[in-house]
C-alpha cells in the first residue's frame, strides 16, 4: 500500500494527470473531492488507495508499471533540478536549452565539485541503465522549467507548441536525422486531432519519445516503423469475425498509402496480438506490398512483396 499510495500522491502533487486534486475526482467518477484529498493526507485505507488506482490505470488507459515510472522520474528530476539550478545563469536566454545540450550530449562543464563528482556519475549511469528514466527526467525538467501548463486555456496550442518547439531544438542539433524529424511531424498532426490527453503525462511520454527518436538510432529503428504508419491516408483494424476485443485476441491492420497515382501503391499489413490496454500491442508478423512503375504511369506495374516475422514479438504503442 506505501508504494502505491506514494505514487499517487506524487502523481496529484505534481498534476500529471489532472491540474488539482478536485480535478481528478471528476475525472475518476468519484461523487467528491474527498477521496483524493485523504490519498493527499495518506488518510485512506488499502482498499481505498487500490480503487483509486485501478480507476486512475482505466480511465488514462495506462498499464500498471506506468506509474511506477513517472513517480523515479517525479524524483530524480526534483535532484536534478535542486542540483543544476545552482549551476546555471537564469537570466541566459538559451539557458533551459544549454541544459538539455548537456543531457544530450553527455558533457558537463560546471563551476561546482561537487556536482561534477557527486552527481554526474549518477547521471552517465542513469541513462545507460534506464534511459527511459533518463530522457523522462530531461523532458519533465524542460516542460516544467518551459512553463507548459496543458490545463490552461488554448491547450490544443500549448500541445502543439512543446512538440513543435521541442523539434525544431533537436533538429538543429541533427539536421540528417530526417526520421526523427517525419516521427514528430506525425506526433503533431494526432496532436490536433487528440481530444483526450491533455495533461502532463502526454507531454512527458511524447517529449521522452521525441528525444530517444533523435539521440538513440537502435530505438528509432524499431519505433519509427509504427509511427510512420499512422499519418498515412487510410487504415483499417481487424479482428476474427464475433470475437470479442481483449488481452491475446488476434488482430490486423492495414495500412495503405497510394501516392494518388493510377499503378503506384504501398500496403502494409500486421498481424498483431492485443496487449494490455488499446494503447499496446504484440506484433508477430507483417507483410509488405509495394507496386512500382519503371518510367512512367503508362508502364505496367511492378510488384514486389516481402513477409517479416518478428520472433520477439515487440511492443508497439500503435494507438498514440
Amino acid at each position: 500500500m506505501n508504494d502505491e499510495l506514494e505514487i499517487l500522491q506524487c502523481l496529484i502533487e505534481n498534476r500529471i494527470f489532472a491540474p488539482s486534486p478536485s480535478a481528478l475526482a471528476k475525472r475518476l467518477a468519484y461523487k467528491g473531492k474527498m477521496t483524493i484529498y485523504r490519498v493527499m493526507e495518506g488518510k485512506v485505507s488499502f482498499r481505498v488507495v487500490h480503487d483509486v488506482w485501478r480507476k486512475l490505470l482505466k480511465e488514462f488507459h495506462i498499464t500498471d508499471d506506468i506509474p511506477y515510472f513517472i513517480g523515479r522520474v517525479c524524483y530524480i528530476t526534483k535532484l536534478f533540478h535542486n542540483a543544476i539550478l545552482p549551476e546555471m545563469n537564469t537570466k541566459h536566454p538559451e539557458w533551459i536549452e544549454n541544459v538539455l545540450i548537456s543531457l544530450i550530449d553527455d558533457i558537463y562543464v560546471y563551476n561546482s565539485d561537487k556536482f561534477n563528482k557527486e552527481f554526474v556519475p549518477i547521471l552517465k549511469d542513469l541513462r545507460r541503465d534506464e534511459p527511459d528514466v533518463y530522457w523522462g527526467m530531461a523532458v519533465l525538467f524542460y516542460i516544467k522549467a518551459k512553463g507548459y501548463d496543458p490545463y490552461g486555456r488554448a491547450t490544443e496550442q500549448i500541445l502543439y507548441k512543446f512538440l513543435d518547439r521541442l523539434d525544431s531544438f533537436l533538429y538543429t542539433l541533427y539536421p540528417e536525422n530526417n526520421m526523427a524529424h517525419q516521427a514528430v511531424c506525425n506526433l503533431k498532426s494526432l496532436a490536433e486531432r487528440n481530444k483526450d490527453n491533455k495533461n502532463i503525462w502526454w507531454l512527458l511520454y511524447n517529449g521522452t519519445l521525441i528525444l530517444r527518436y533523435y539521440t538513440d538510432p537502435k530505438f528509432i529503428n524499431t519505433a519509427i516503423k509504427c509511427f510512420q504508419l499512422l499519418n498515412w491516408p487510410a487504415r483499417s483494424y481487424w479482428i476474427i469475425p464475433k470475437t470479442s476485443y481483449q488481452e491475446g485476441v488476434q488482430a490486423w491492420l492495414l495500412v495503405e498509402n497510394n501516392f494518388n497515382t493510377a499503378t503506384n501503391g504501398y500496403y502494409i499489413l500486421l498481424q498483431l496480438e492485443a496487449g494490455k490496454d488499446t494503447n499496446t500491442f504484440k506484433a508477430q508478423d507483417m507483410c509488405v506490398f509495394q507496386f512500382w512503375t519503371i518510367d512512367t504511369e503508362e508502364d505496367y506495374p511492378i510488384l514486389q512483396t516481402s513477409k517479416m516475422v518478428n520472433k520477439k514479438k515487440g511492443i508497439l504503442p500503435l494507438s498514440l
